[in-house]
């Protein structure tokens, strides 16, 4: 996997654009995250960060989103999926996706700018 990225990242670059990853989990990675704090992928995570990729982490947005719940983990499941993401969520992925994937657009969408003008 961190060779995939590698040659991901040189080919955005050689196309003069920016790659952004996404790592995305099943539930029974989520539950084994909350329930016993262990994360099959830490070490892929470590190399992107380390790496500075542009990265949006869906199990620490899960792990936010539950925090603020406070509620049951398995009702919590099947809120957003159905063995996988149900339209909510897809619409929580998308959510999680949209401040990082702002942040890398050059330029920004005329809702993100912060001139004035631009909305005359």
């Amino acid at each position: 996997s961190q060779r995939i990225v590698e040659k991901i990242e040189a080919f955005a670059k050689a196309q003069n654009k920016k790659a952004l990853f996404v790592l995305s989990y099943p539930p029974k990675s989520v539950t084994r995250f909350v329930t016993e704090g262990v994360r099959a992928d830490q070490p892929f995570v470590d190399f992107l960060k380390q790496r500075g990729s542009p990265v949006v982490d869906l199990m620490q947005a899960h792990m936010d989103d539950f925090a603020l719940i406070k509620g049951d983990l398995k009702a919590y499941l099947a809120k957003y999926w159905v063995g996988h993401y149900n339209p909510r969520g897809n619409y929580f992925c998308a959510y999680a996706l949209m401040h990082k994937l702002v942040e890398m657009l050059v330029p920004k969408p005329p809702a993100y700018r912060a001139d004035p003008a631009i909305m005359k």
